[in-house]
């Protein structure tokens, strides 16, 4: 018995089979709407939709385009958030919601990460506009591995800061479990990151 074609095949046989009809438009913003839900991800499926809208932009959801892009952004330091917005219209880039999206896109590739915390609970971005399942955890596993090739150690008080945690407790929970391939161990204050090729030799970051 064959079995049912998974969403990402299902999708692709759309895509390959007829691109640009509305039928196919319709089923991508739902796929879309459901990785958002999931956080699951389908860089190929997404492009497809903003590719379609960009030719025919009167039928742009751009609620769907937002999705994309967050989605997107949770994979960094991959490149696709940047072969999305290569793809927008100069309206959608107006958009204030993408405008949010590319601010703290602006942000976290320049690694100004306590700040890009601090918009997250000043202008309560996540609720409003990062409406995707394991958003804040995907960015902090991305902080984390960059914390880990730059630190050997680091302060509990600074990765804390940089993870954009105020109770500590949930600093120590996220070392065991999401940041475990990157954290050694916690110690006090001092958080010991593995070793790598690129920490080698390297000292502590502290409150800063």
């Amino acid at each position: 018995m064959v079995g049912k074609p998974s969403d990402s095949a299902a999708q692709m046989r759309l895509i390959t089979d007829a691109p640009y009809e509305a039928s196919t438009r319709v089923s991508l913003e739902g796929y879309v709407g459901k990785q958002a839900m999931e956080g699951s991800y389908d860089f190929e499926a997404n492009r497809a939709l903003l590719k379609i809208y960009q030719c025919f932009p009167d039928q742009t959801n751009m609620d769907c385009v937002v999705k994309s892009l967050v989605l997107s952004l949770m994979r960094l330091p991959r490149i696709d958030y940047l072969s999305l917005t290569s793809l927008l219209s100069t309206k959608m880039i107006r958009n204030a919601d993408v405008l949010v999206v590319q601010k703290a896109s602006d942000m976290l590739e320049a690694g100004r990460f306590k700040e890009f915390w601090a918009h997250c609970v000043s202008e309560d971005w996540v609720s409003k506009v990062f409406k995707v399942t394991g958003f804040e955890d995907a960015i902090r596993v991305h902080i984390v591995k960059l914390s880990m090739i730059t630190f050997s150690t680091v302060s509990k008080p600074e990765l804390q800061a940089l993870l954009g945690f105020f109770d500590p407790t949930h600093l120590d929970k996220f070392c065991s479990t999401l940041g475990a391939a990157c954290v050694a161990g916690v110690s006090g204050e001092t958080v010991t990151m593995k070793k790598s090729a690129q920490n080698s030799g390297k000292g502590q970051a502290g409150p800063g």
